[in-house]
């Protein structure tokens, strides 16, 4: 019989998978917008629910971008050490 333990690892792995994927996405748009500007930074702010750093009458003479949204990478990165916790037990301390 197998050990369930490994299943949840798989599957912690899997997610782990896709929260990098969907990361990468934000920061290919991340990157897109830095590049273009503009336009570009209002589609990414109201996609991601961001509040702008300056308004419409206002300057900015500083660094002018939203944050990144990390949640998806921070899910990644948690599911993949928990996998790797999970997998680690699961090979140290077999089930009889």
């Amino acid at each position: 019989m197998r050990d369930g333990r490994l299943m949840i690892a798989l599957v912690l792995f899997i997610v782990a998978l896709i929260a990098g994927v969907i990361q990468a996405w934000i920061i290919r748009l991340y990157l897109t917008a830095a590049v273009m500007g503009g336009e570009y930074w209002d589609h990414f702010t109201d996609l991601f629910g961001l509040k702008p750093i300056v308004g419409p009458n206002q300057v900015c003479f500083d660094y002018c971008a939203p944050p990144l949204p990390f949640v998806a990478g921070w899910i990644g990165i948690t599911a993949f050490l928990s996998g790797g916790m999970v997998l680690a037990f699961a090979w140290w301390r077999p089930k009889q």
